[in-house]
């Protein structure tokens, strides 16, 4: 409900009941972070992770605590561990590419981006991640290749956005009328893809 002060008020309370819930400590970290108390919210995500060593979500909210300061190398470590804890999670494995995008490591963020979505394919979060990354990049000769995983989510209109703007930067406007003109076919009604379909048809 947007109530910052209450929220924390009845967790700390639980806490202090409860010191070692870690579902209790998983609300709270968060919240710390978000009022601006990065220590108490690694204070509050190092308890959580000595009781269990492969808690996803605490390994995470570790690695943001630590980017702020800008020590990379401990929340690369971080986000290791948590691919490490679930393999078969996409989730994780974003946490690297946001980490190198902030550095603007362009080259690491794409290698990483486009690994995972190796492994997830159709992964609409993966795949919209990757094109973001090539397009911020600048990579218009790799970043029209999301139109393969766009062919596996055409409904997914994260990725289509993505995939246009990457034809759109690769200068590909046949291609890009092609997809409009499909995606179109799909929902006529869209009043987005319309005036899409409109400013292309004016730049020809």
């Amino acid at each position: 409900m947007g109530d910052l002060g209450k929220a924390e008020k009845l967790l700390s309370a639980r806490m202090r009941t409860d010191p070692k819930n870690i579902a209790v400590g998983s609300a709270l970290a968060p919240l710390y972070l978000m009022t601006g108390r990065p220590d108490e919210a690694k204070k509050t995500y190092s308890d959580i992770v000595a009781q269990k060593p492969d808690d996803v979500a605490a390994l995470i909210g570790l690695a943001d605590t630590v980017v702020a300061e800008r020590r990379w190398p401990e929340a690369m470590d971080y986000t290791d561990r948590a691919r490490a804890a679930a393999p078969n999670d996409p989730g994780p494995g974003l946490a690297p590419v946001n980490l190198y995008a902030v550095r603007r490591n362009w080259q690491n963020a794409i290698t990483t981006a486009a690994d995972l979505a190796d492994k997830f394919p159709r992964n609409v979060d993966v795949i919209d991640k990757l094109g973001r990354v090539q397009i911020a990049a600048g990579d218009t000769v790799g970043a029209p290749h999301i139109g393969g995983p766009y062919g596996s989510a055409p409904h997914s209109r994260p990725i289509l956005s993505r995939y246009l703007a990457a034809l759109k930067a690769a200068k590909n406007s046949s291609e890009a009328r092609t997809v409009l003109r499909a995606a179109l076919d799909r929902d006529p009604r869209n009043a987005l893809l319309k005036g899409r379909s409109g400013s292309g048809r004016s730049g020809d």
